[in-house]
């Protein structure tokens, strides 16, 4: 049964996501990297909106979990939704439970 998503769309949405994450998670480092470059001396600013724009970075794998299991759920596709929420299981569990 589909509910309003094709598996495309979802492709679709992934794609987007994934894109633009890494373009704006760039752009923060850059701008980061820009004010090191353009203060007299080191600041903390510049340094913590580059790290901003790296935790962006790594943040956008798990933006594209969580849109995988939506649009898996809404196109119908239960297996493939229960897949993707396995692995966003795993990966939290991960972090969670590291020594």
């Amino acid at each position: 049964m589909r509910l309003g998503y094709s598996v495309k769309q979802v492709q679709t949405l992934i794609h987007r996501a994934l894109f633009w994450g890494v373009w704006s998670s760039g752009a923060v480092m850059a701008a980061g990297l820009l004010l090191s470059a353009l203060a007299p001396s080191p600041n903390e600013t510049s340094a913590a909106v580059a790290m901003a724009g790296v935790l962006m970075l790594v943040l956008t794998p798990a933006l594209r979990l969580a849109l995988l299991c939506y649009g898996y759920a809404r196109a119908g596709e239960r297996k493939f939704a229960l897949i993707a929420a396995a692995v966003a299981a795993l990966t939290v569990s991960g972090f969670l439970f590291k020594k």
